[in-house]
C-alpha cells in the first residue's frame, strides 16, 4: 500500500507543481531537482547498500555500529558536498530562475538528509522490517503535497521555482524523523573502525554500478536538460511524471524489497522467487502500459492544466518507452543480492552508449527521437541484464518466464488476501 499511497501523493505534488508554476518555471524546477538527486546520489559511494548486505549476515551487530554508521554519513555528505561544489561551475546547466549558488546549498542540505535517510533505512531493512521504511516513503511526498497546497492558498505568494525546491527539502524531515526513531540513542557509543574498513571497499565495488545506474536510469532527461529550451523541459517533466507515477509502484517494490529479501535466500529458492517475481512484473507492466497509452493523452491537459498540451502527446510515447523500467530494477537488484556489480556496469554502459548514439545521429531535435532512443537504451540493457541472471542460475530461458493465467490467479488472490487485512 505504501508504494500505491507514494504514487498519489507524487501524482498530487506534480499537478500543484504544474499548475503553480507553468511550464517554463516547471522545466527550471525539474532541470534543479535532477541535479540535486543525481550529484547526491554519486556522492553516496553506495555504503549504506553494503551496509545493507553486511546487516543480513550480522544482525545481531546492529545497534553497536549505529555510531560508525552515522559518522560515515557525515563524512560521505562532506565529501560529495566539496566535490559538487568544485564541478558545479563546469556544469552546463542553464536555469532562469535558480542561480548556481542556491543550487550549491540546497544540494548541500539536501546531501546531508539524504546520507542520514539512508543510514536508518539500511538499519530497517538490514533486519527486513520495512514498516518505517514504507511509512517513511509515504510521509515525504505527502508533506511535501501539503506544504505545496498551503503554499498555494497563501494570498500573494510568488512562488518560484526555488521556492518549490526548498519546500522539496522541508518534506525530507518526517521521513528522517521516522526512521531515525529508536537508533539515536545507541548513537554516542565507540565508533567500529573495522567495519567501516570492511564496509567501504564493498560499498567502492557496488558504486560503480550505482553510480552508472543513476547516469543511465535519467540520461534522458539529463541530454534533455543540456538540448531543449526551459518550456519544453517542463513539457517533458510533466509527460514523465505523469508516466513514472504508475511504474513507481512496481520499481519501489522491487527496489524495497529484493535486495535483502534474496541476499537471505538459498540458490534453489532465488531461481523460484526471481523468476516468479520477473513474470509478475511483466504482467503488471503491460496492464499499467495499455491503460497510459489509451487514457493519458487527454488526460495529461486536463488534470495539469491547458498548457500542457504537448506533454499530454509526450505522455503515450514514454509509456512505450518505460514499459521496461520496472525489469530492469528487477535485474539491478537481482544481481546486487549477490554483492555483484559489474552486471549493472553493464546495463548502464549499454544504455548511455545507445542514448550517446542516438543523440550524434539525431541531435534529439524533437522529443520522439530522444524517447525512440530512451525505449530502445532500456530494452537492450534489460536484455543484457538477463544473460547475467541466466548465468547466475536467478532464471532459466525458455516461456518459464512468460506470464500466464496461473501469474494472474496468484496476484489476484495476492491482491484480496491483501485487502482483507
Amino acid at each position: 500500500m505504501s508504494g500505491a499511497s507514494v504514487t498519489v501523493m507524487t501524482f498530487l505534488s506534480g499537478i500543484l507543481i504544474a499548475r503553480v508554476l507553468g511550464p517554463t518555471a516547471r522545466g527550471d524546477y525539474g532541470a534543479a531537482i535532477l541535479v540535486i538527486q543525481m550529484f547526491s546520489t554519486l556522492g553516496s559511494l553506495s555504503f549504506f547498500s553494503a551496509t545493507i548486505l553486511y546487516l543480513r549476515r550480522n544482525e545481531e551487530r546492529l545497534m553497536s555500529l549505529i555510531p560508525s554508521m552515522l559518522a560515515a554519513a557525515f563524512a560521505i555528505s562532506i565529501f560529495a558536498t566539496a566535490v559538487f561544489g568544485a564541478i558545479l561551475p563546469a556544469v552546463p546547466i542553464k536555469l532562469e530562475t535558480i542561480s548556481k549558488s542556491s543550487l550549491l546549498l540546497t544540494s548541500a542540505i539536501y546531501i546531508v538528509a539524504l546520507m542520514l535517510v539512508q543510514c536508518f533505512d539500511a538499519a530497517e531493512r538490514g533486519q527486513m522490517v520495512f514498516g518505517r521504511v514504507n511509512l517513511s516513503r509515504v510521509a515525504a511526498p505527502a508533506t511535501f503535497t501539503l506544504l505545496l497546497f498551503v503554499a498555494w492558498l497563501i494570498p500573494g505568494l510568488n512562488i518560484t521555482a526555488l521556492t518549490v525546491v526548498i519546500l522539496f527539502l522541508l518534506s525530507k524531515a518526517p521521513e528522517l524523523l521516522i526512521l531515525a526513531n529508536g537508533y539515536l540513542r545507541h548513537a554516542f557509543s565507540s565508533l567500529d573502525l573495522s567495519f567501516i574498513r570492511e564496509i567501504g571497499p564493498l560499498g567502492l565495488r557496488l558504486h560503480i554500478a550505482v553510480a552508472l545506474s543513476a547516469i543511465s536510469s535519467q540520461i534522458d532527461r539529463i541530454v534533455a536538460v543540456g538540448v531543449w529550451n526551459s518550456g519544453l523541459l517542463g513539457q517533458y517533466f510533466v509527460a514523465y511524471s505523469a508516466v513514472g507515477a504508475g511504474f513507481a509502484v512496481l520499481t519501489t517494490a522491487v527496489n524495497t524489497i529484493l535486495l535483502p529479501y534474496l541476499a537471505g535466500l538459498e540458490s534453489d529458492r532465488r531461481t523460484s522467487q526471481v523468476m516468479r517475481t520477473f513474470r509478475l512484473t511483466v504482467l503488471v507492466s503491460i496492464v499499467f502500459a495499455l491503460v497510459g497509452v489509451v487514457f493519458l493523452p487527454n488526460f495529461v491537459p486536463w488534470v495539469y492544466g491547458a498548457d500542457y498540451d504537448v506533454a499530454g502527446a509526450l505522455s503515450v510515447q514514454l509509456v512505450l518507452a518505460m514499459v521496461f523500467l520496472p525489469l530492469r530494477a528487477l535485474v539491478l537488484e537481482t544481481t546486487r543480492s549477490r554483492g555483484r556489480g559489474w552486471p549493472a556496469v553493464e546495463l548502464s554502459l549499454v544504455s548511455m552508449a545507445v542514448m550517446i548514439m542516438g543523440y550524434f545521429l539525431t541531435g534529439f531535435v524533437v522529443p520522439a527521437q530522444l524517447i525512440a532512443t530512451f525505449a530502445l537504451a532500456n530494452l537492450l540493457s534489460v536484455l543484457t541484464g538477463m544473460r547475467h541472471l541466466w548465468k547466475d542460475g536467478d532464471i532459466k530461458l525458455g516461456s518459464g518466464l512468460l506470464p500466464g493465467v496461473s501469474d494472474l490467479h496468484w496476484l489476484f488472490r495476492a491482491l484480496r488476501s491483501r485487502g482483507k487485512r
